[in-house]
């Protein structure tokens, strides 16, 4: 399809941007020059690069080979395309809702309780939507989560996080 095409390219150029943006980031002397703050920014950066070029070549395969619907191509490989409805406007809704709170709240209650209470929420609520998992089967994989996270940018890659009422 050309517009995913569009979107590869599109997507491409922001990661090139975002890889050269890095260079930018001052270095600390305590870590080393490949866990430092520019680390993650460029692993996330080649990540993009590689998506965006699969998508490219996946649509222009699709185009060679005459494929012109998204709904073809999804019948082909299994996948189904939801339709949006009403649950899954709602489900936008309450995200945009809680990712906002999030951000207002973080500064107050710091990183870790902030984001295993966002996280756990949103896990919860959209997999009420989809019956995936029990709750505490989610709530565990969150906390894990948020725990690795934590370590990882506080003490492998020395990022500070916001700081808050216990952590």
């Amino acid at each position: 399809m050309k517009s995913d095409i569009g979107i590869g390219v599109f997507l491409l150029l922001v990661s090139a941007f975002f890889f050269a943006g890095s260079y930018n980031i001052t270095q600390s002397t305590i870590t080393a020059p490949m866990a430092g703050a520019s680390f993650f920014p460029r692993v996330v950066s080649m990540l993009l690069a590689a998506s965006s070029l699969y998508l490219i070549i996946k649509a222009v395969m699709q185009n060679r080979r005459g494929k012109s619907g998204s709904a073809e191509a999804a019948a082909e490989s299994g996948l189904e395309q939801p339709e949006m409805g009403a649950t899954n406007e709602q489900a936008v809704l309450v995200m945009v809702v809680a990712t906002t709170l999030y951000i207002l709240i973080i500064p107050f209650i710091g990183y870790l309780i902030t984001t295993i209470a966002f996280m756990s929420a949103t896990s919860l609520y959209l997999g009420s939507i989809h019956k995936k998992h029990p709750w505490y089967f989610t709530v565990s994989v969150v906390i894990g989560i948020s725990l690795a996270a934590y370590v990882l940018f506080s003490t492998v890659l020395s990022v500070f996080l916001p700081q808050g009422i216990l952590i």
